[in-house]
C-alpha cells in the first residue's frame, strides 16, 4: 500500500509507529528500525542527527511520535519488537504535539545530543506510549482503526564540530577531470553547497564533493556547510 517514492536512491524503510490493541494485538505492533552504526561516537562530542519521515498514505492517524535512540549492544529488539518501547528514552525526538500528517513531502526530525562513547546503534521508533502519542485524523477510509504506519529516508548523524573540507590545491591537465572535498555520504550531501569563488550568490552543486572539468587558468571553489545550523566554510 501506498505511492511514495524514496526520499533519495532506490529505497526507503516502512514501520508501524502507532497501532491500537483493537488492531494489532495487545503487543501493540510496533515496528522499531535499528541498525550499526560506522563506529562507536565519541564521549563528550555533540552530534547533529537527522533523518526523514512520510507518512503512508492509507494511516487512518497522523501522530507526533518520532524518535532515535543510541545505545550499546544490549539493547533487545528481538524479544521485545512488537511492544511500545517506552522504557527507552530517544536522544532526539519530534516536539511533542508536532503531528506529522504528510502523506507527500517528507519531512526531517532533527536534533542534537552529547555523545557518552557507548553508542554503537541506532534505533528509530515511537517510544512513547500508545496513550501518550498525539494524533490527528489523516485518512477515514480504515476508521474506527487506530493505526500509523512511516516510512523513513536519509538517516544521518554527524559531529556537528565537523570541520568544512574543499581539499588540498589540485593542479591538473586542462580537460582532464577533478574531485573536491568529501566523499559523498547521506546527510553531509545536504549540508554541502558548492561556489565558484568569483560568485558566491549562486551555488554550483549541493553535495560533500563535486567533479570538476580542470580548466586552463586557475579556478578557486568554496564549499559552505551547516550541520544542524553551524556554518562553516573551505576553498
Amino acid at each position: 500500500g501506498g505511492f511514495q517514492y524514496p526520499r533519495t536512491g532506490n529505497a526507503s524503510v516502512i514501520s508501524t509507529f502507532y497501532c491500537s490493541a483493537s488492531v494489532c494485538g495487545p503487543g501493540g505492533g510496533r515496528g522499531y528500525l535499528k541498525n550499526r552504526m560506522k563506529g562507536n561516537l565519541i564521549a563528550g562530542k555533540t552530534y547533529c542527527v537527522k533523518f526523514y519521515v512520510n507518512i503512508q498514505n492509507q494511516s487512518p492517524f497522523g501522530i507526533d511520535g518520532f524518535g532515535a535512540y543510541f545505545g550499546d549492544n544490549t539493547i533487545d529488539t528481538i524479544t521485545k519488537c512488537t511492544i511500545p518501547l517506552t522504557y527507552l528514552t530517544p536522544q532526539v525526538q519530534n516536539t511533542n504535539g508536532n503531528v506529522i500528517t504528510d502523506t507527500l513531502n517528507w519531512l526531517p526530525i532533527t536534533g542534537t545530543f552529547v555523545a557518552t562513547g557507548i553508542e554503537k546503534y541506532c534505533v528509530l521508533g515511537n517510544f512513547k506510549s500508545h496513550a501518550a502519542t498525539n494524533t490527528a485524523s489523516l485518512n477515514p477510509l480504515y476508521l474506527p482503526q487506530e493505526w500509523s504506519d512511516v516510512l523513513l529516508d536519509d538517516v544521518s548523524c554527524i559531529p556537528i564540530d565537523l570541520p568544512a573540507f574543499a581539499g588540498a590545491d589540485i593542479f591538473g591537465i586542462p580537460g582532464n577531470t577533478v574531485y573536491l572535498g568529501r566523499p559523498q555520504d547521506v546527510g553531509i550531501d545536504e549540508a554541502c553547497l558548492w561556489y565558484n569563488l568569483s560568485n558566491t550568490t549562486t551555488p554550483i552543486a549541493n553535495a560533500a564533493g563535486i567533479t570538476l572539468t580542470v580548466a586552463t587558468t586557475t579556478q578557486t571553489y568554496m564549499v559552505k556547510q551547516d550541520i544542524c545550523g553551524i556554518i562553516k566554510y573551505d576553498t
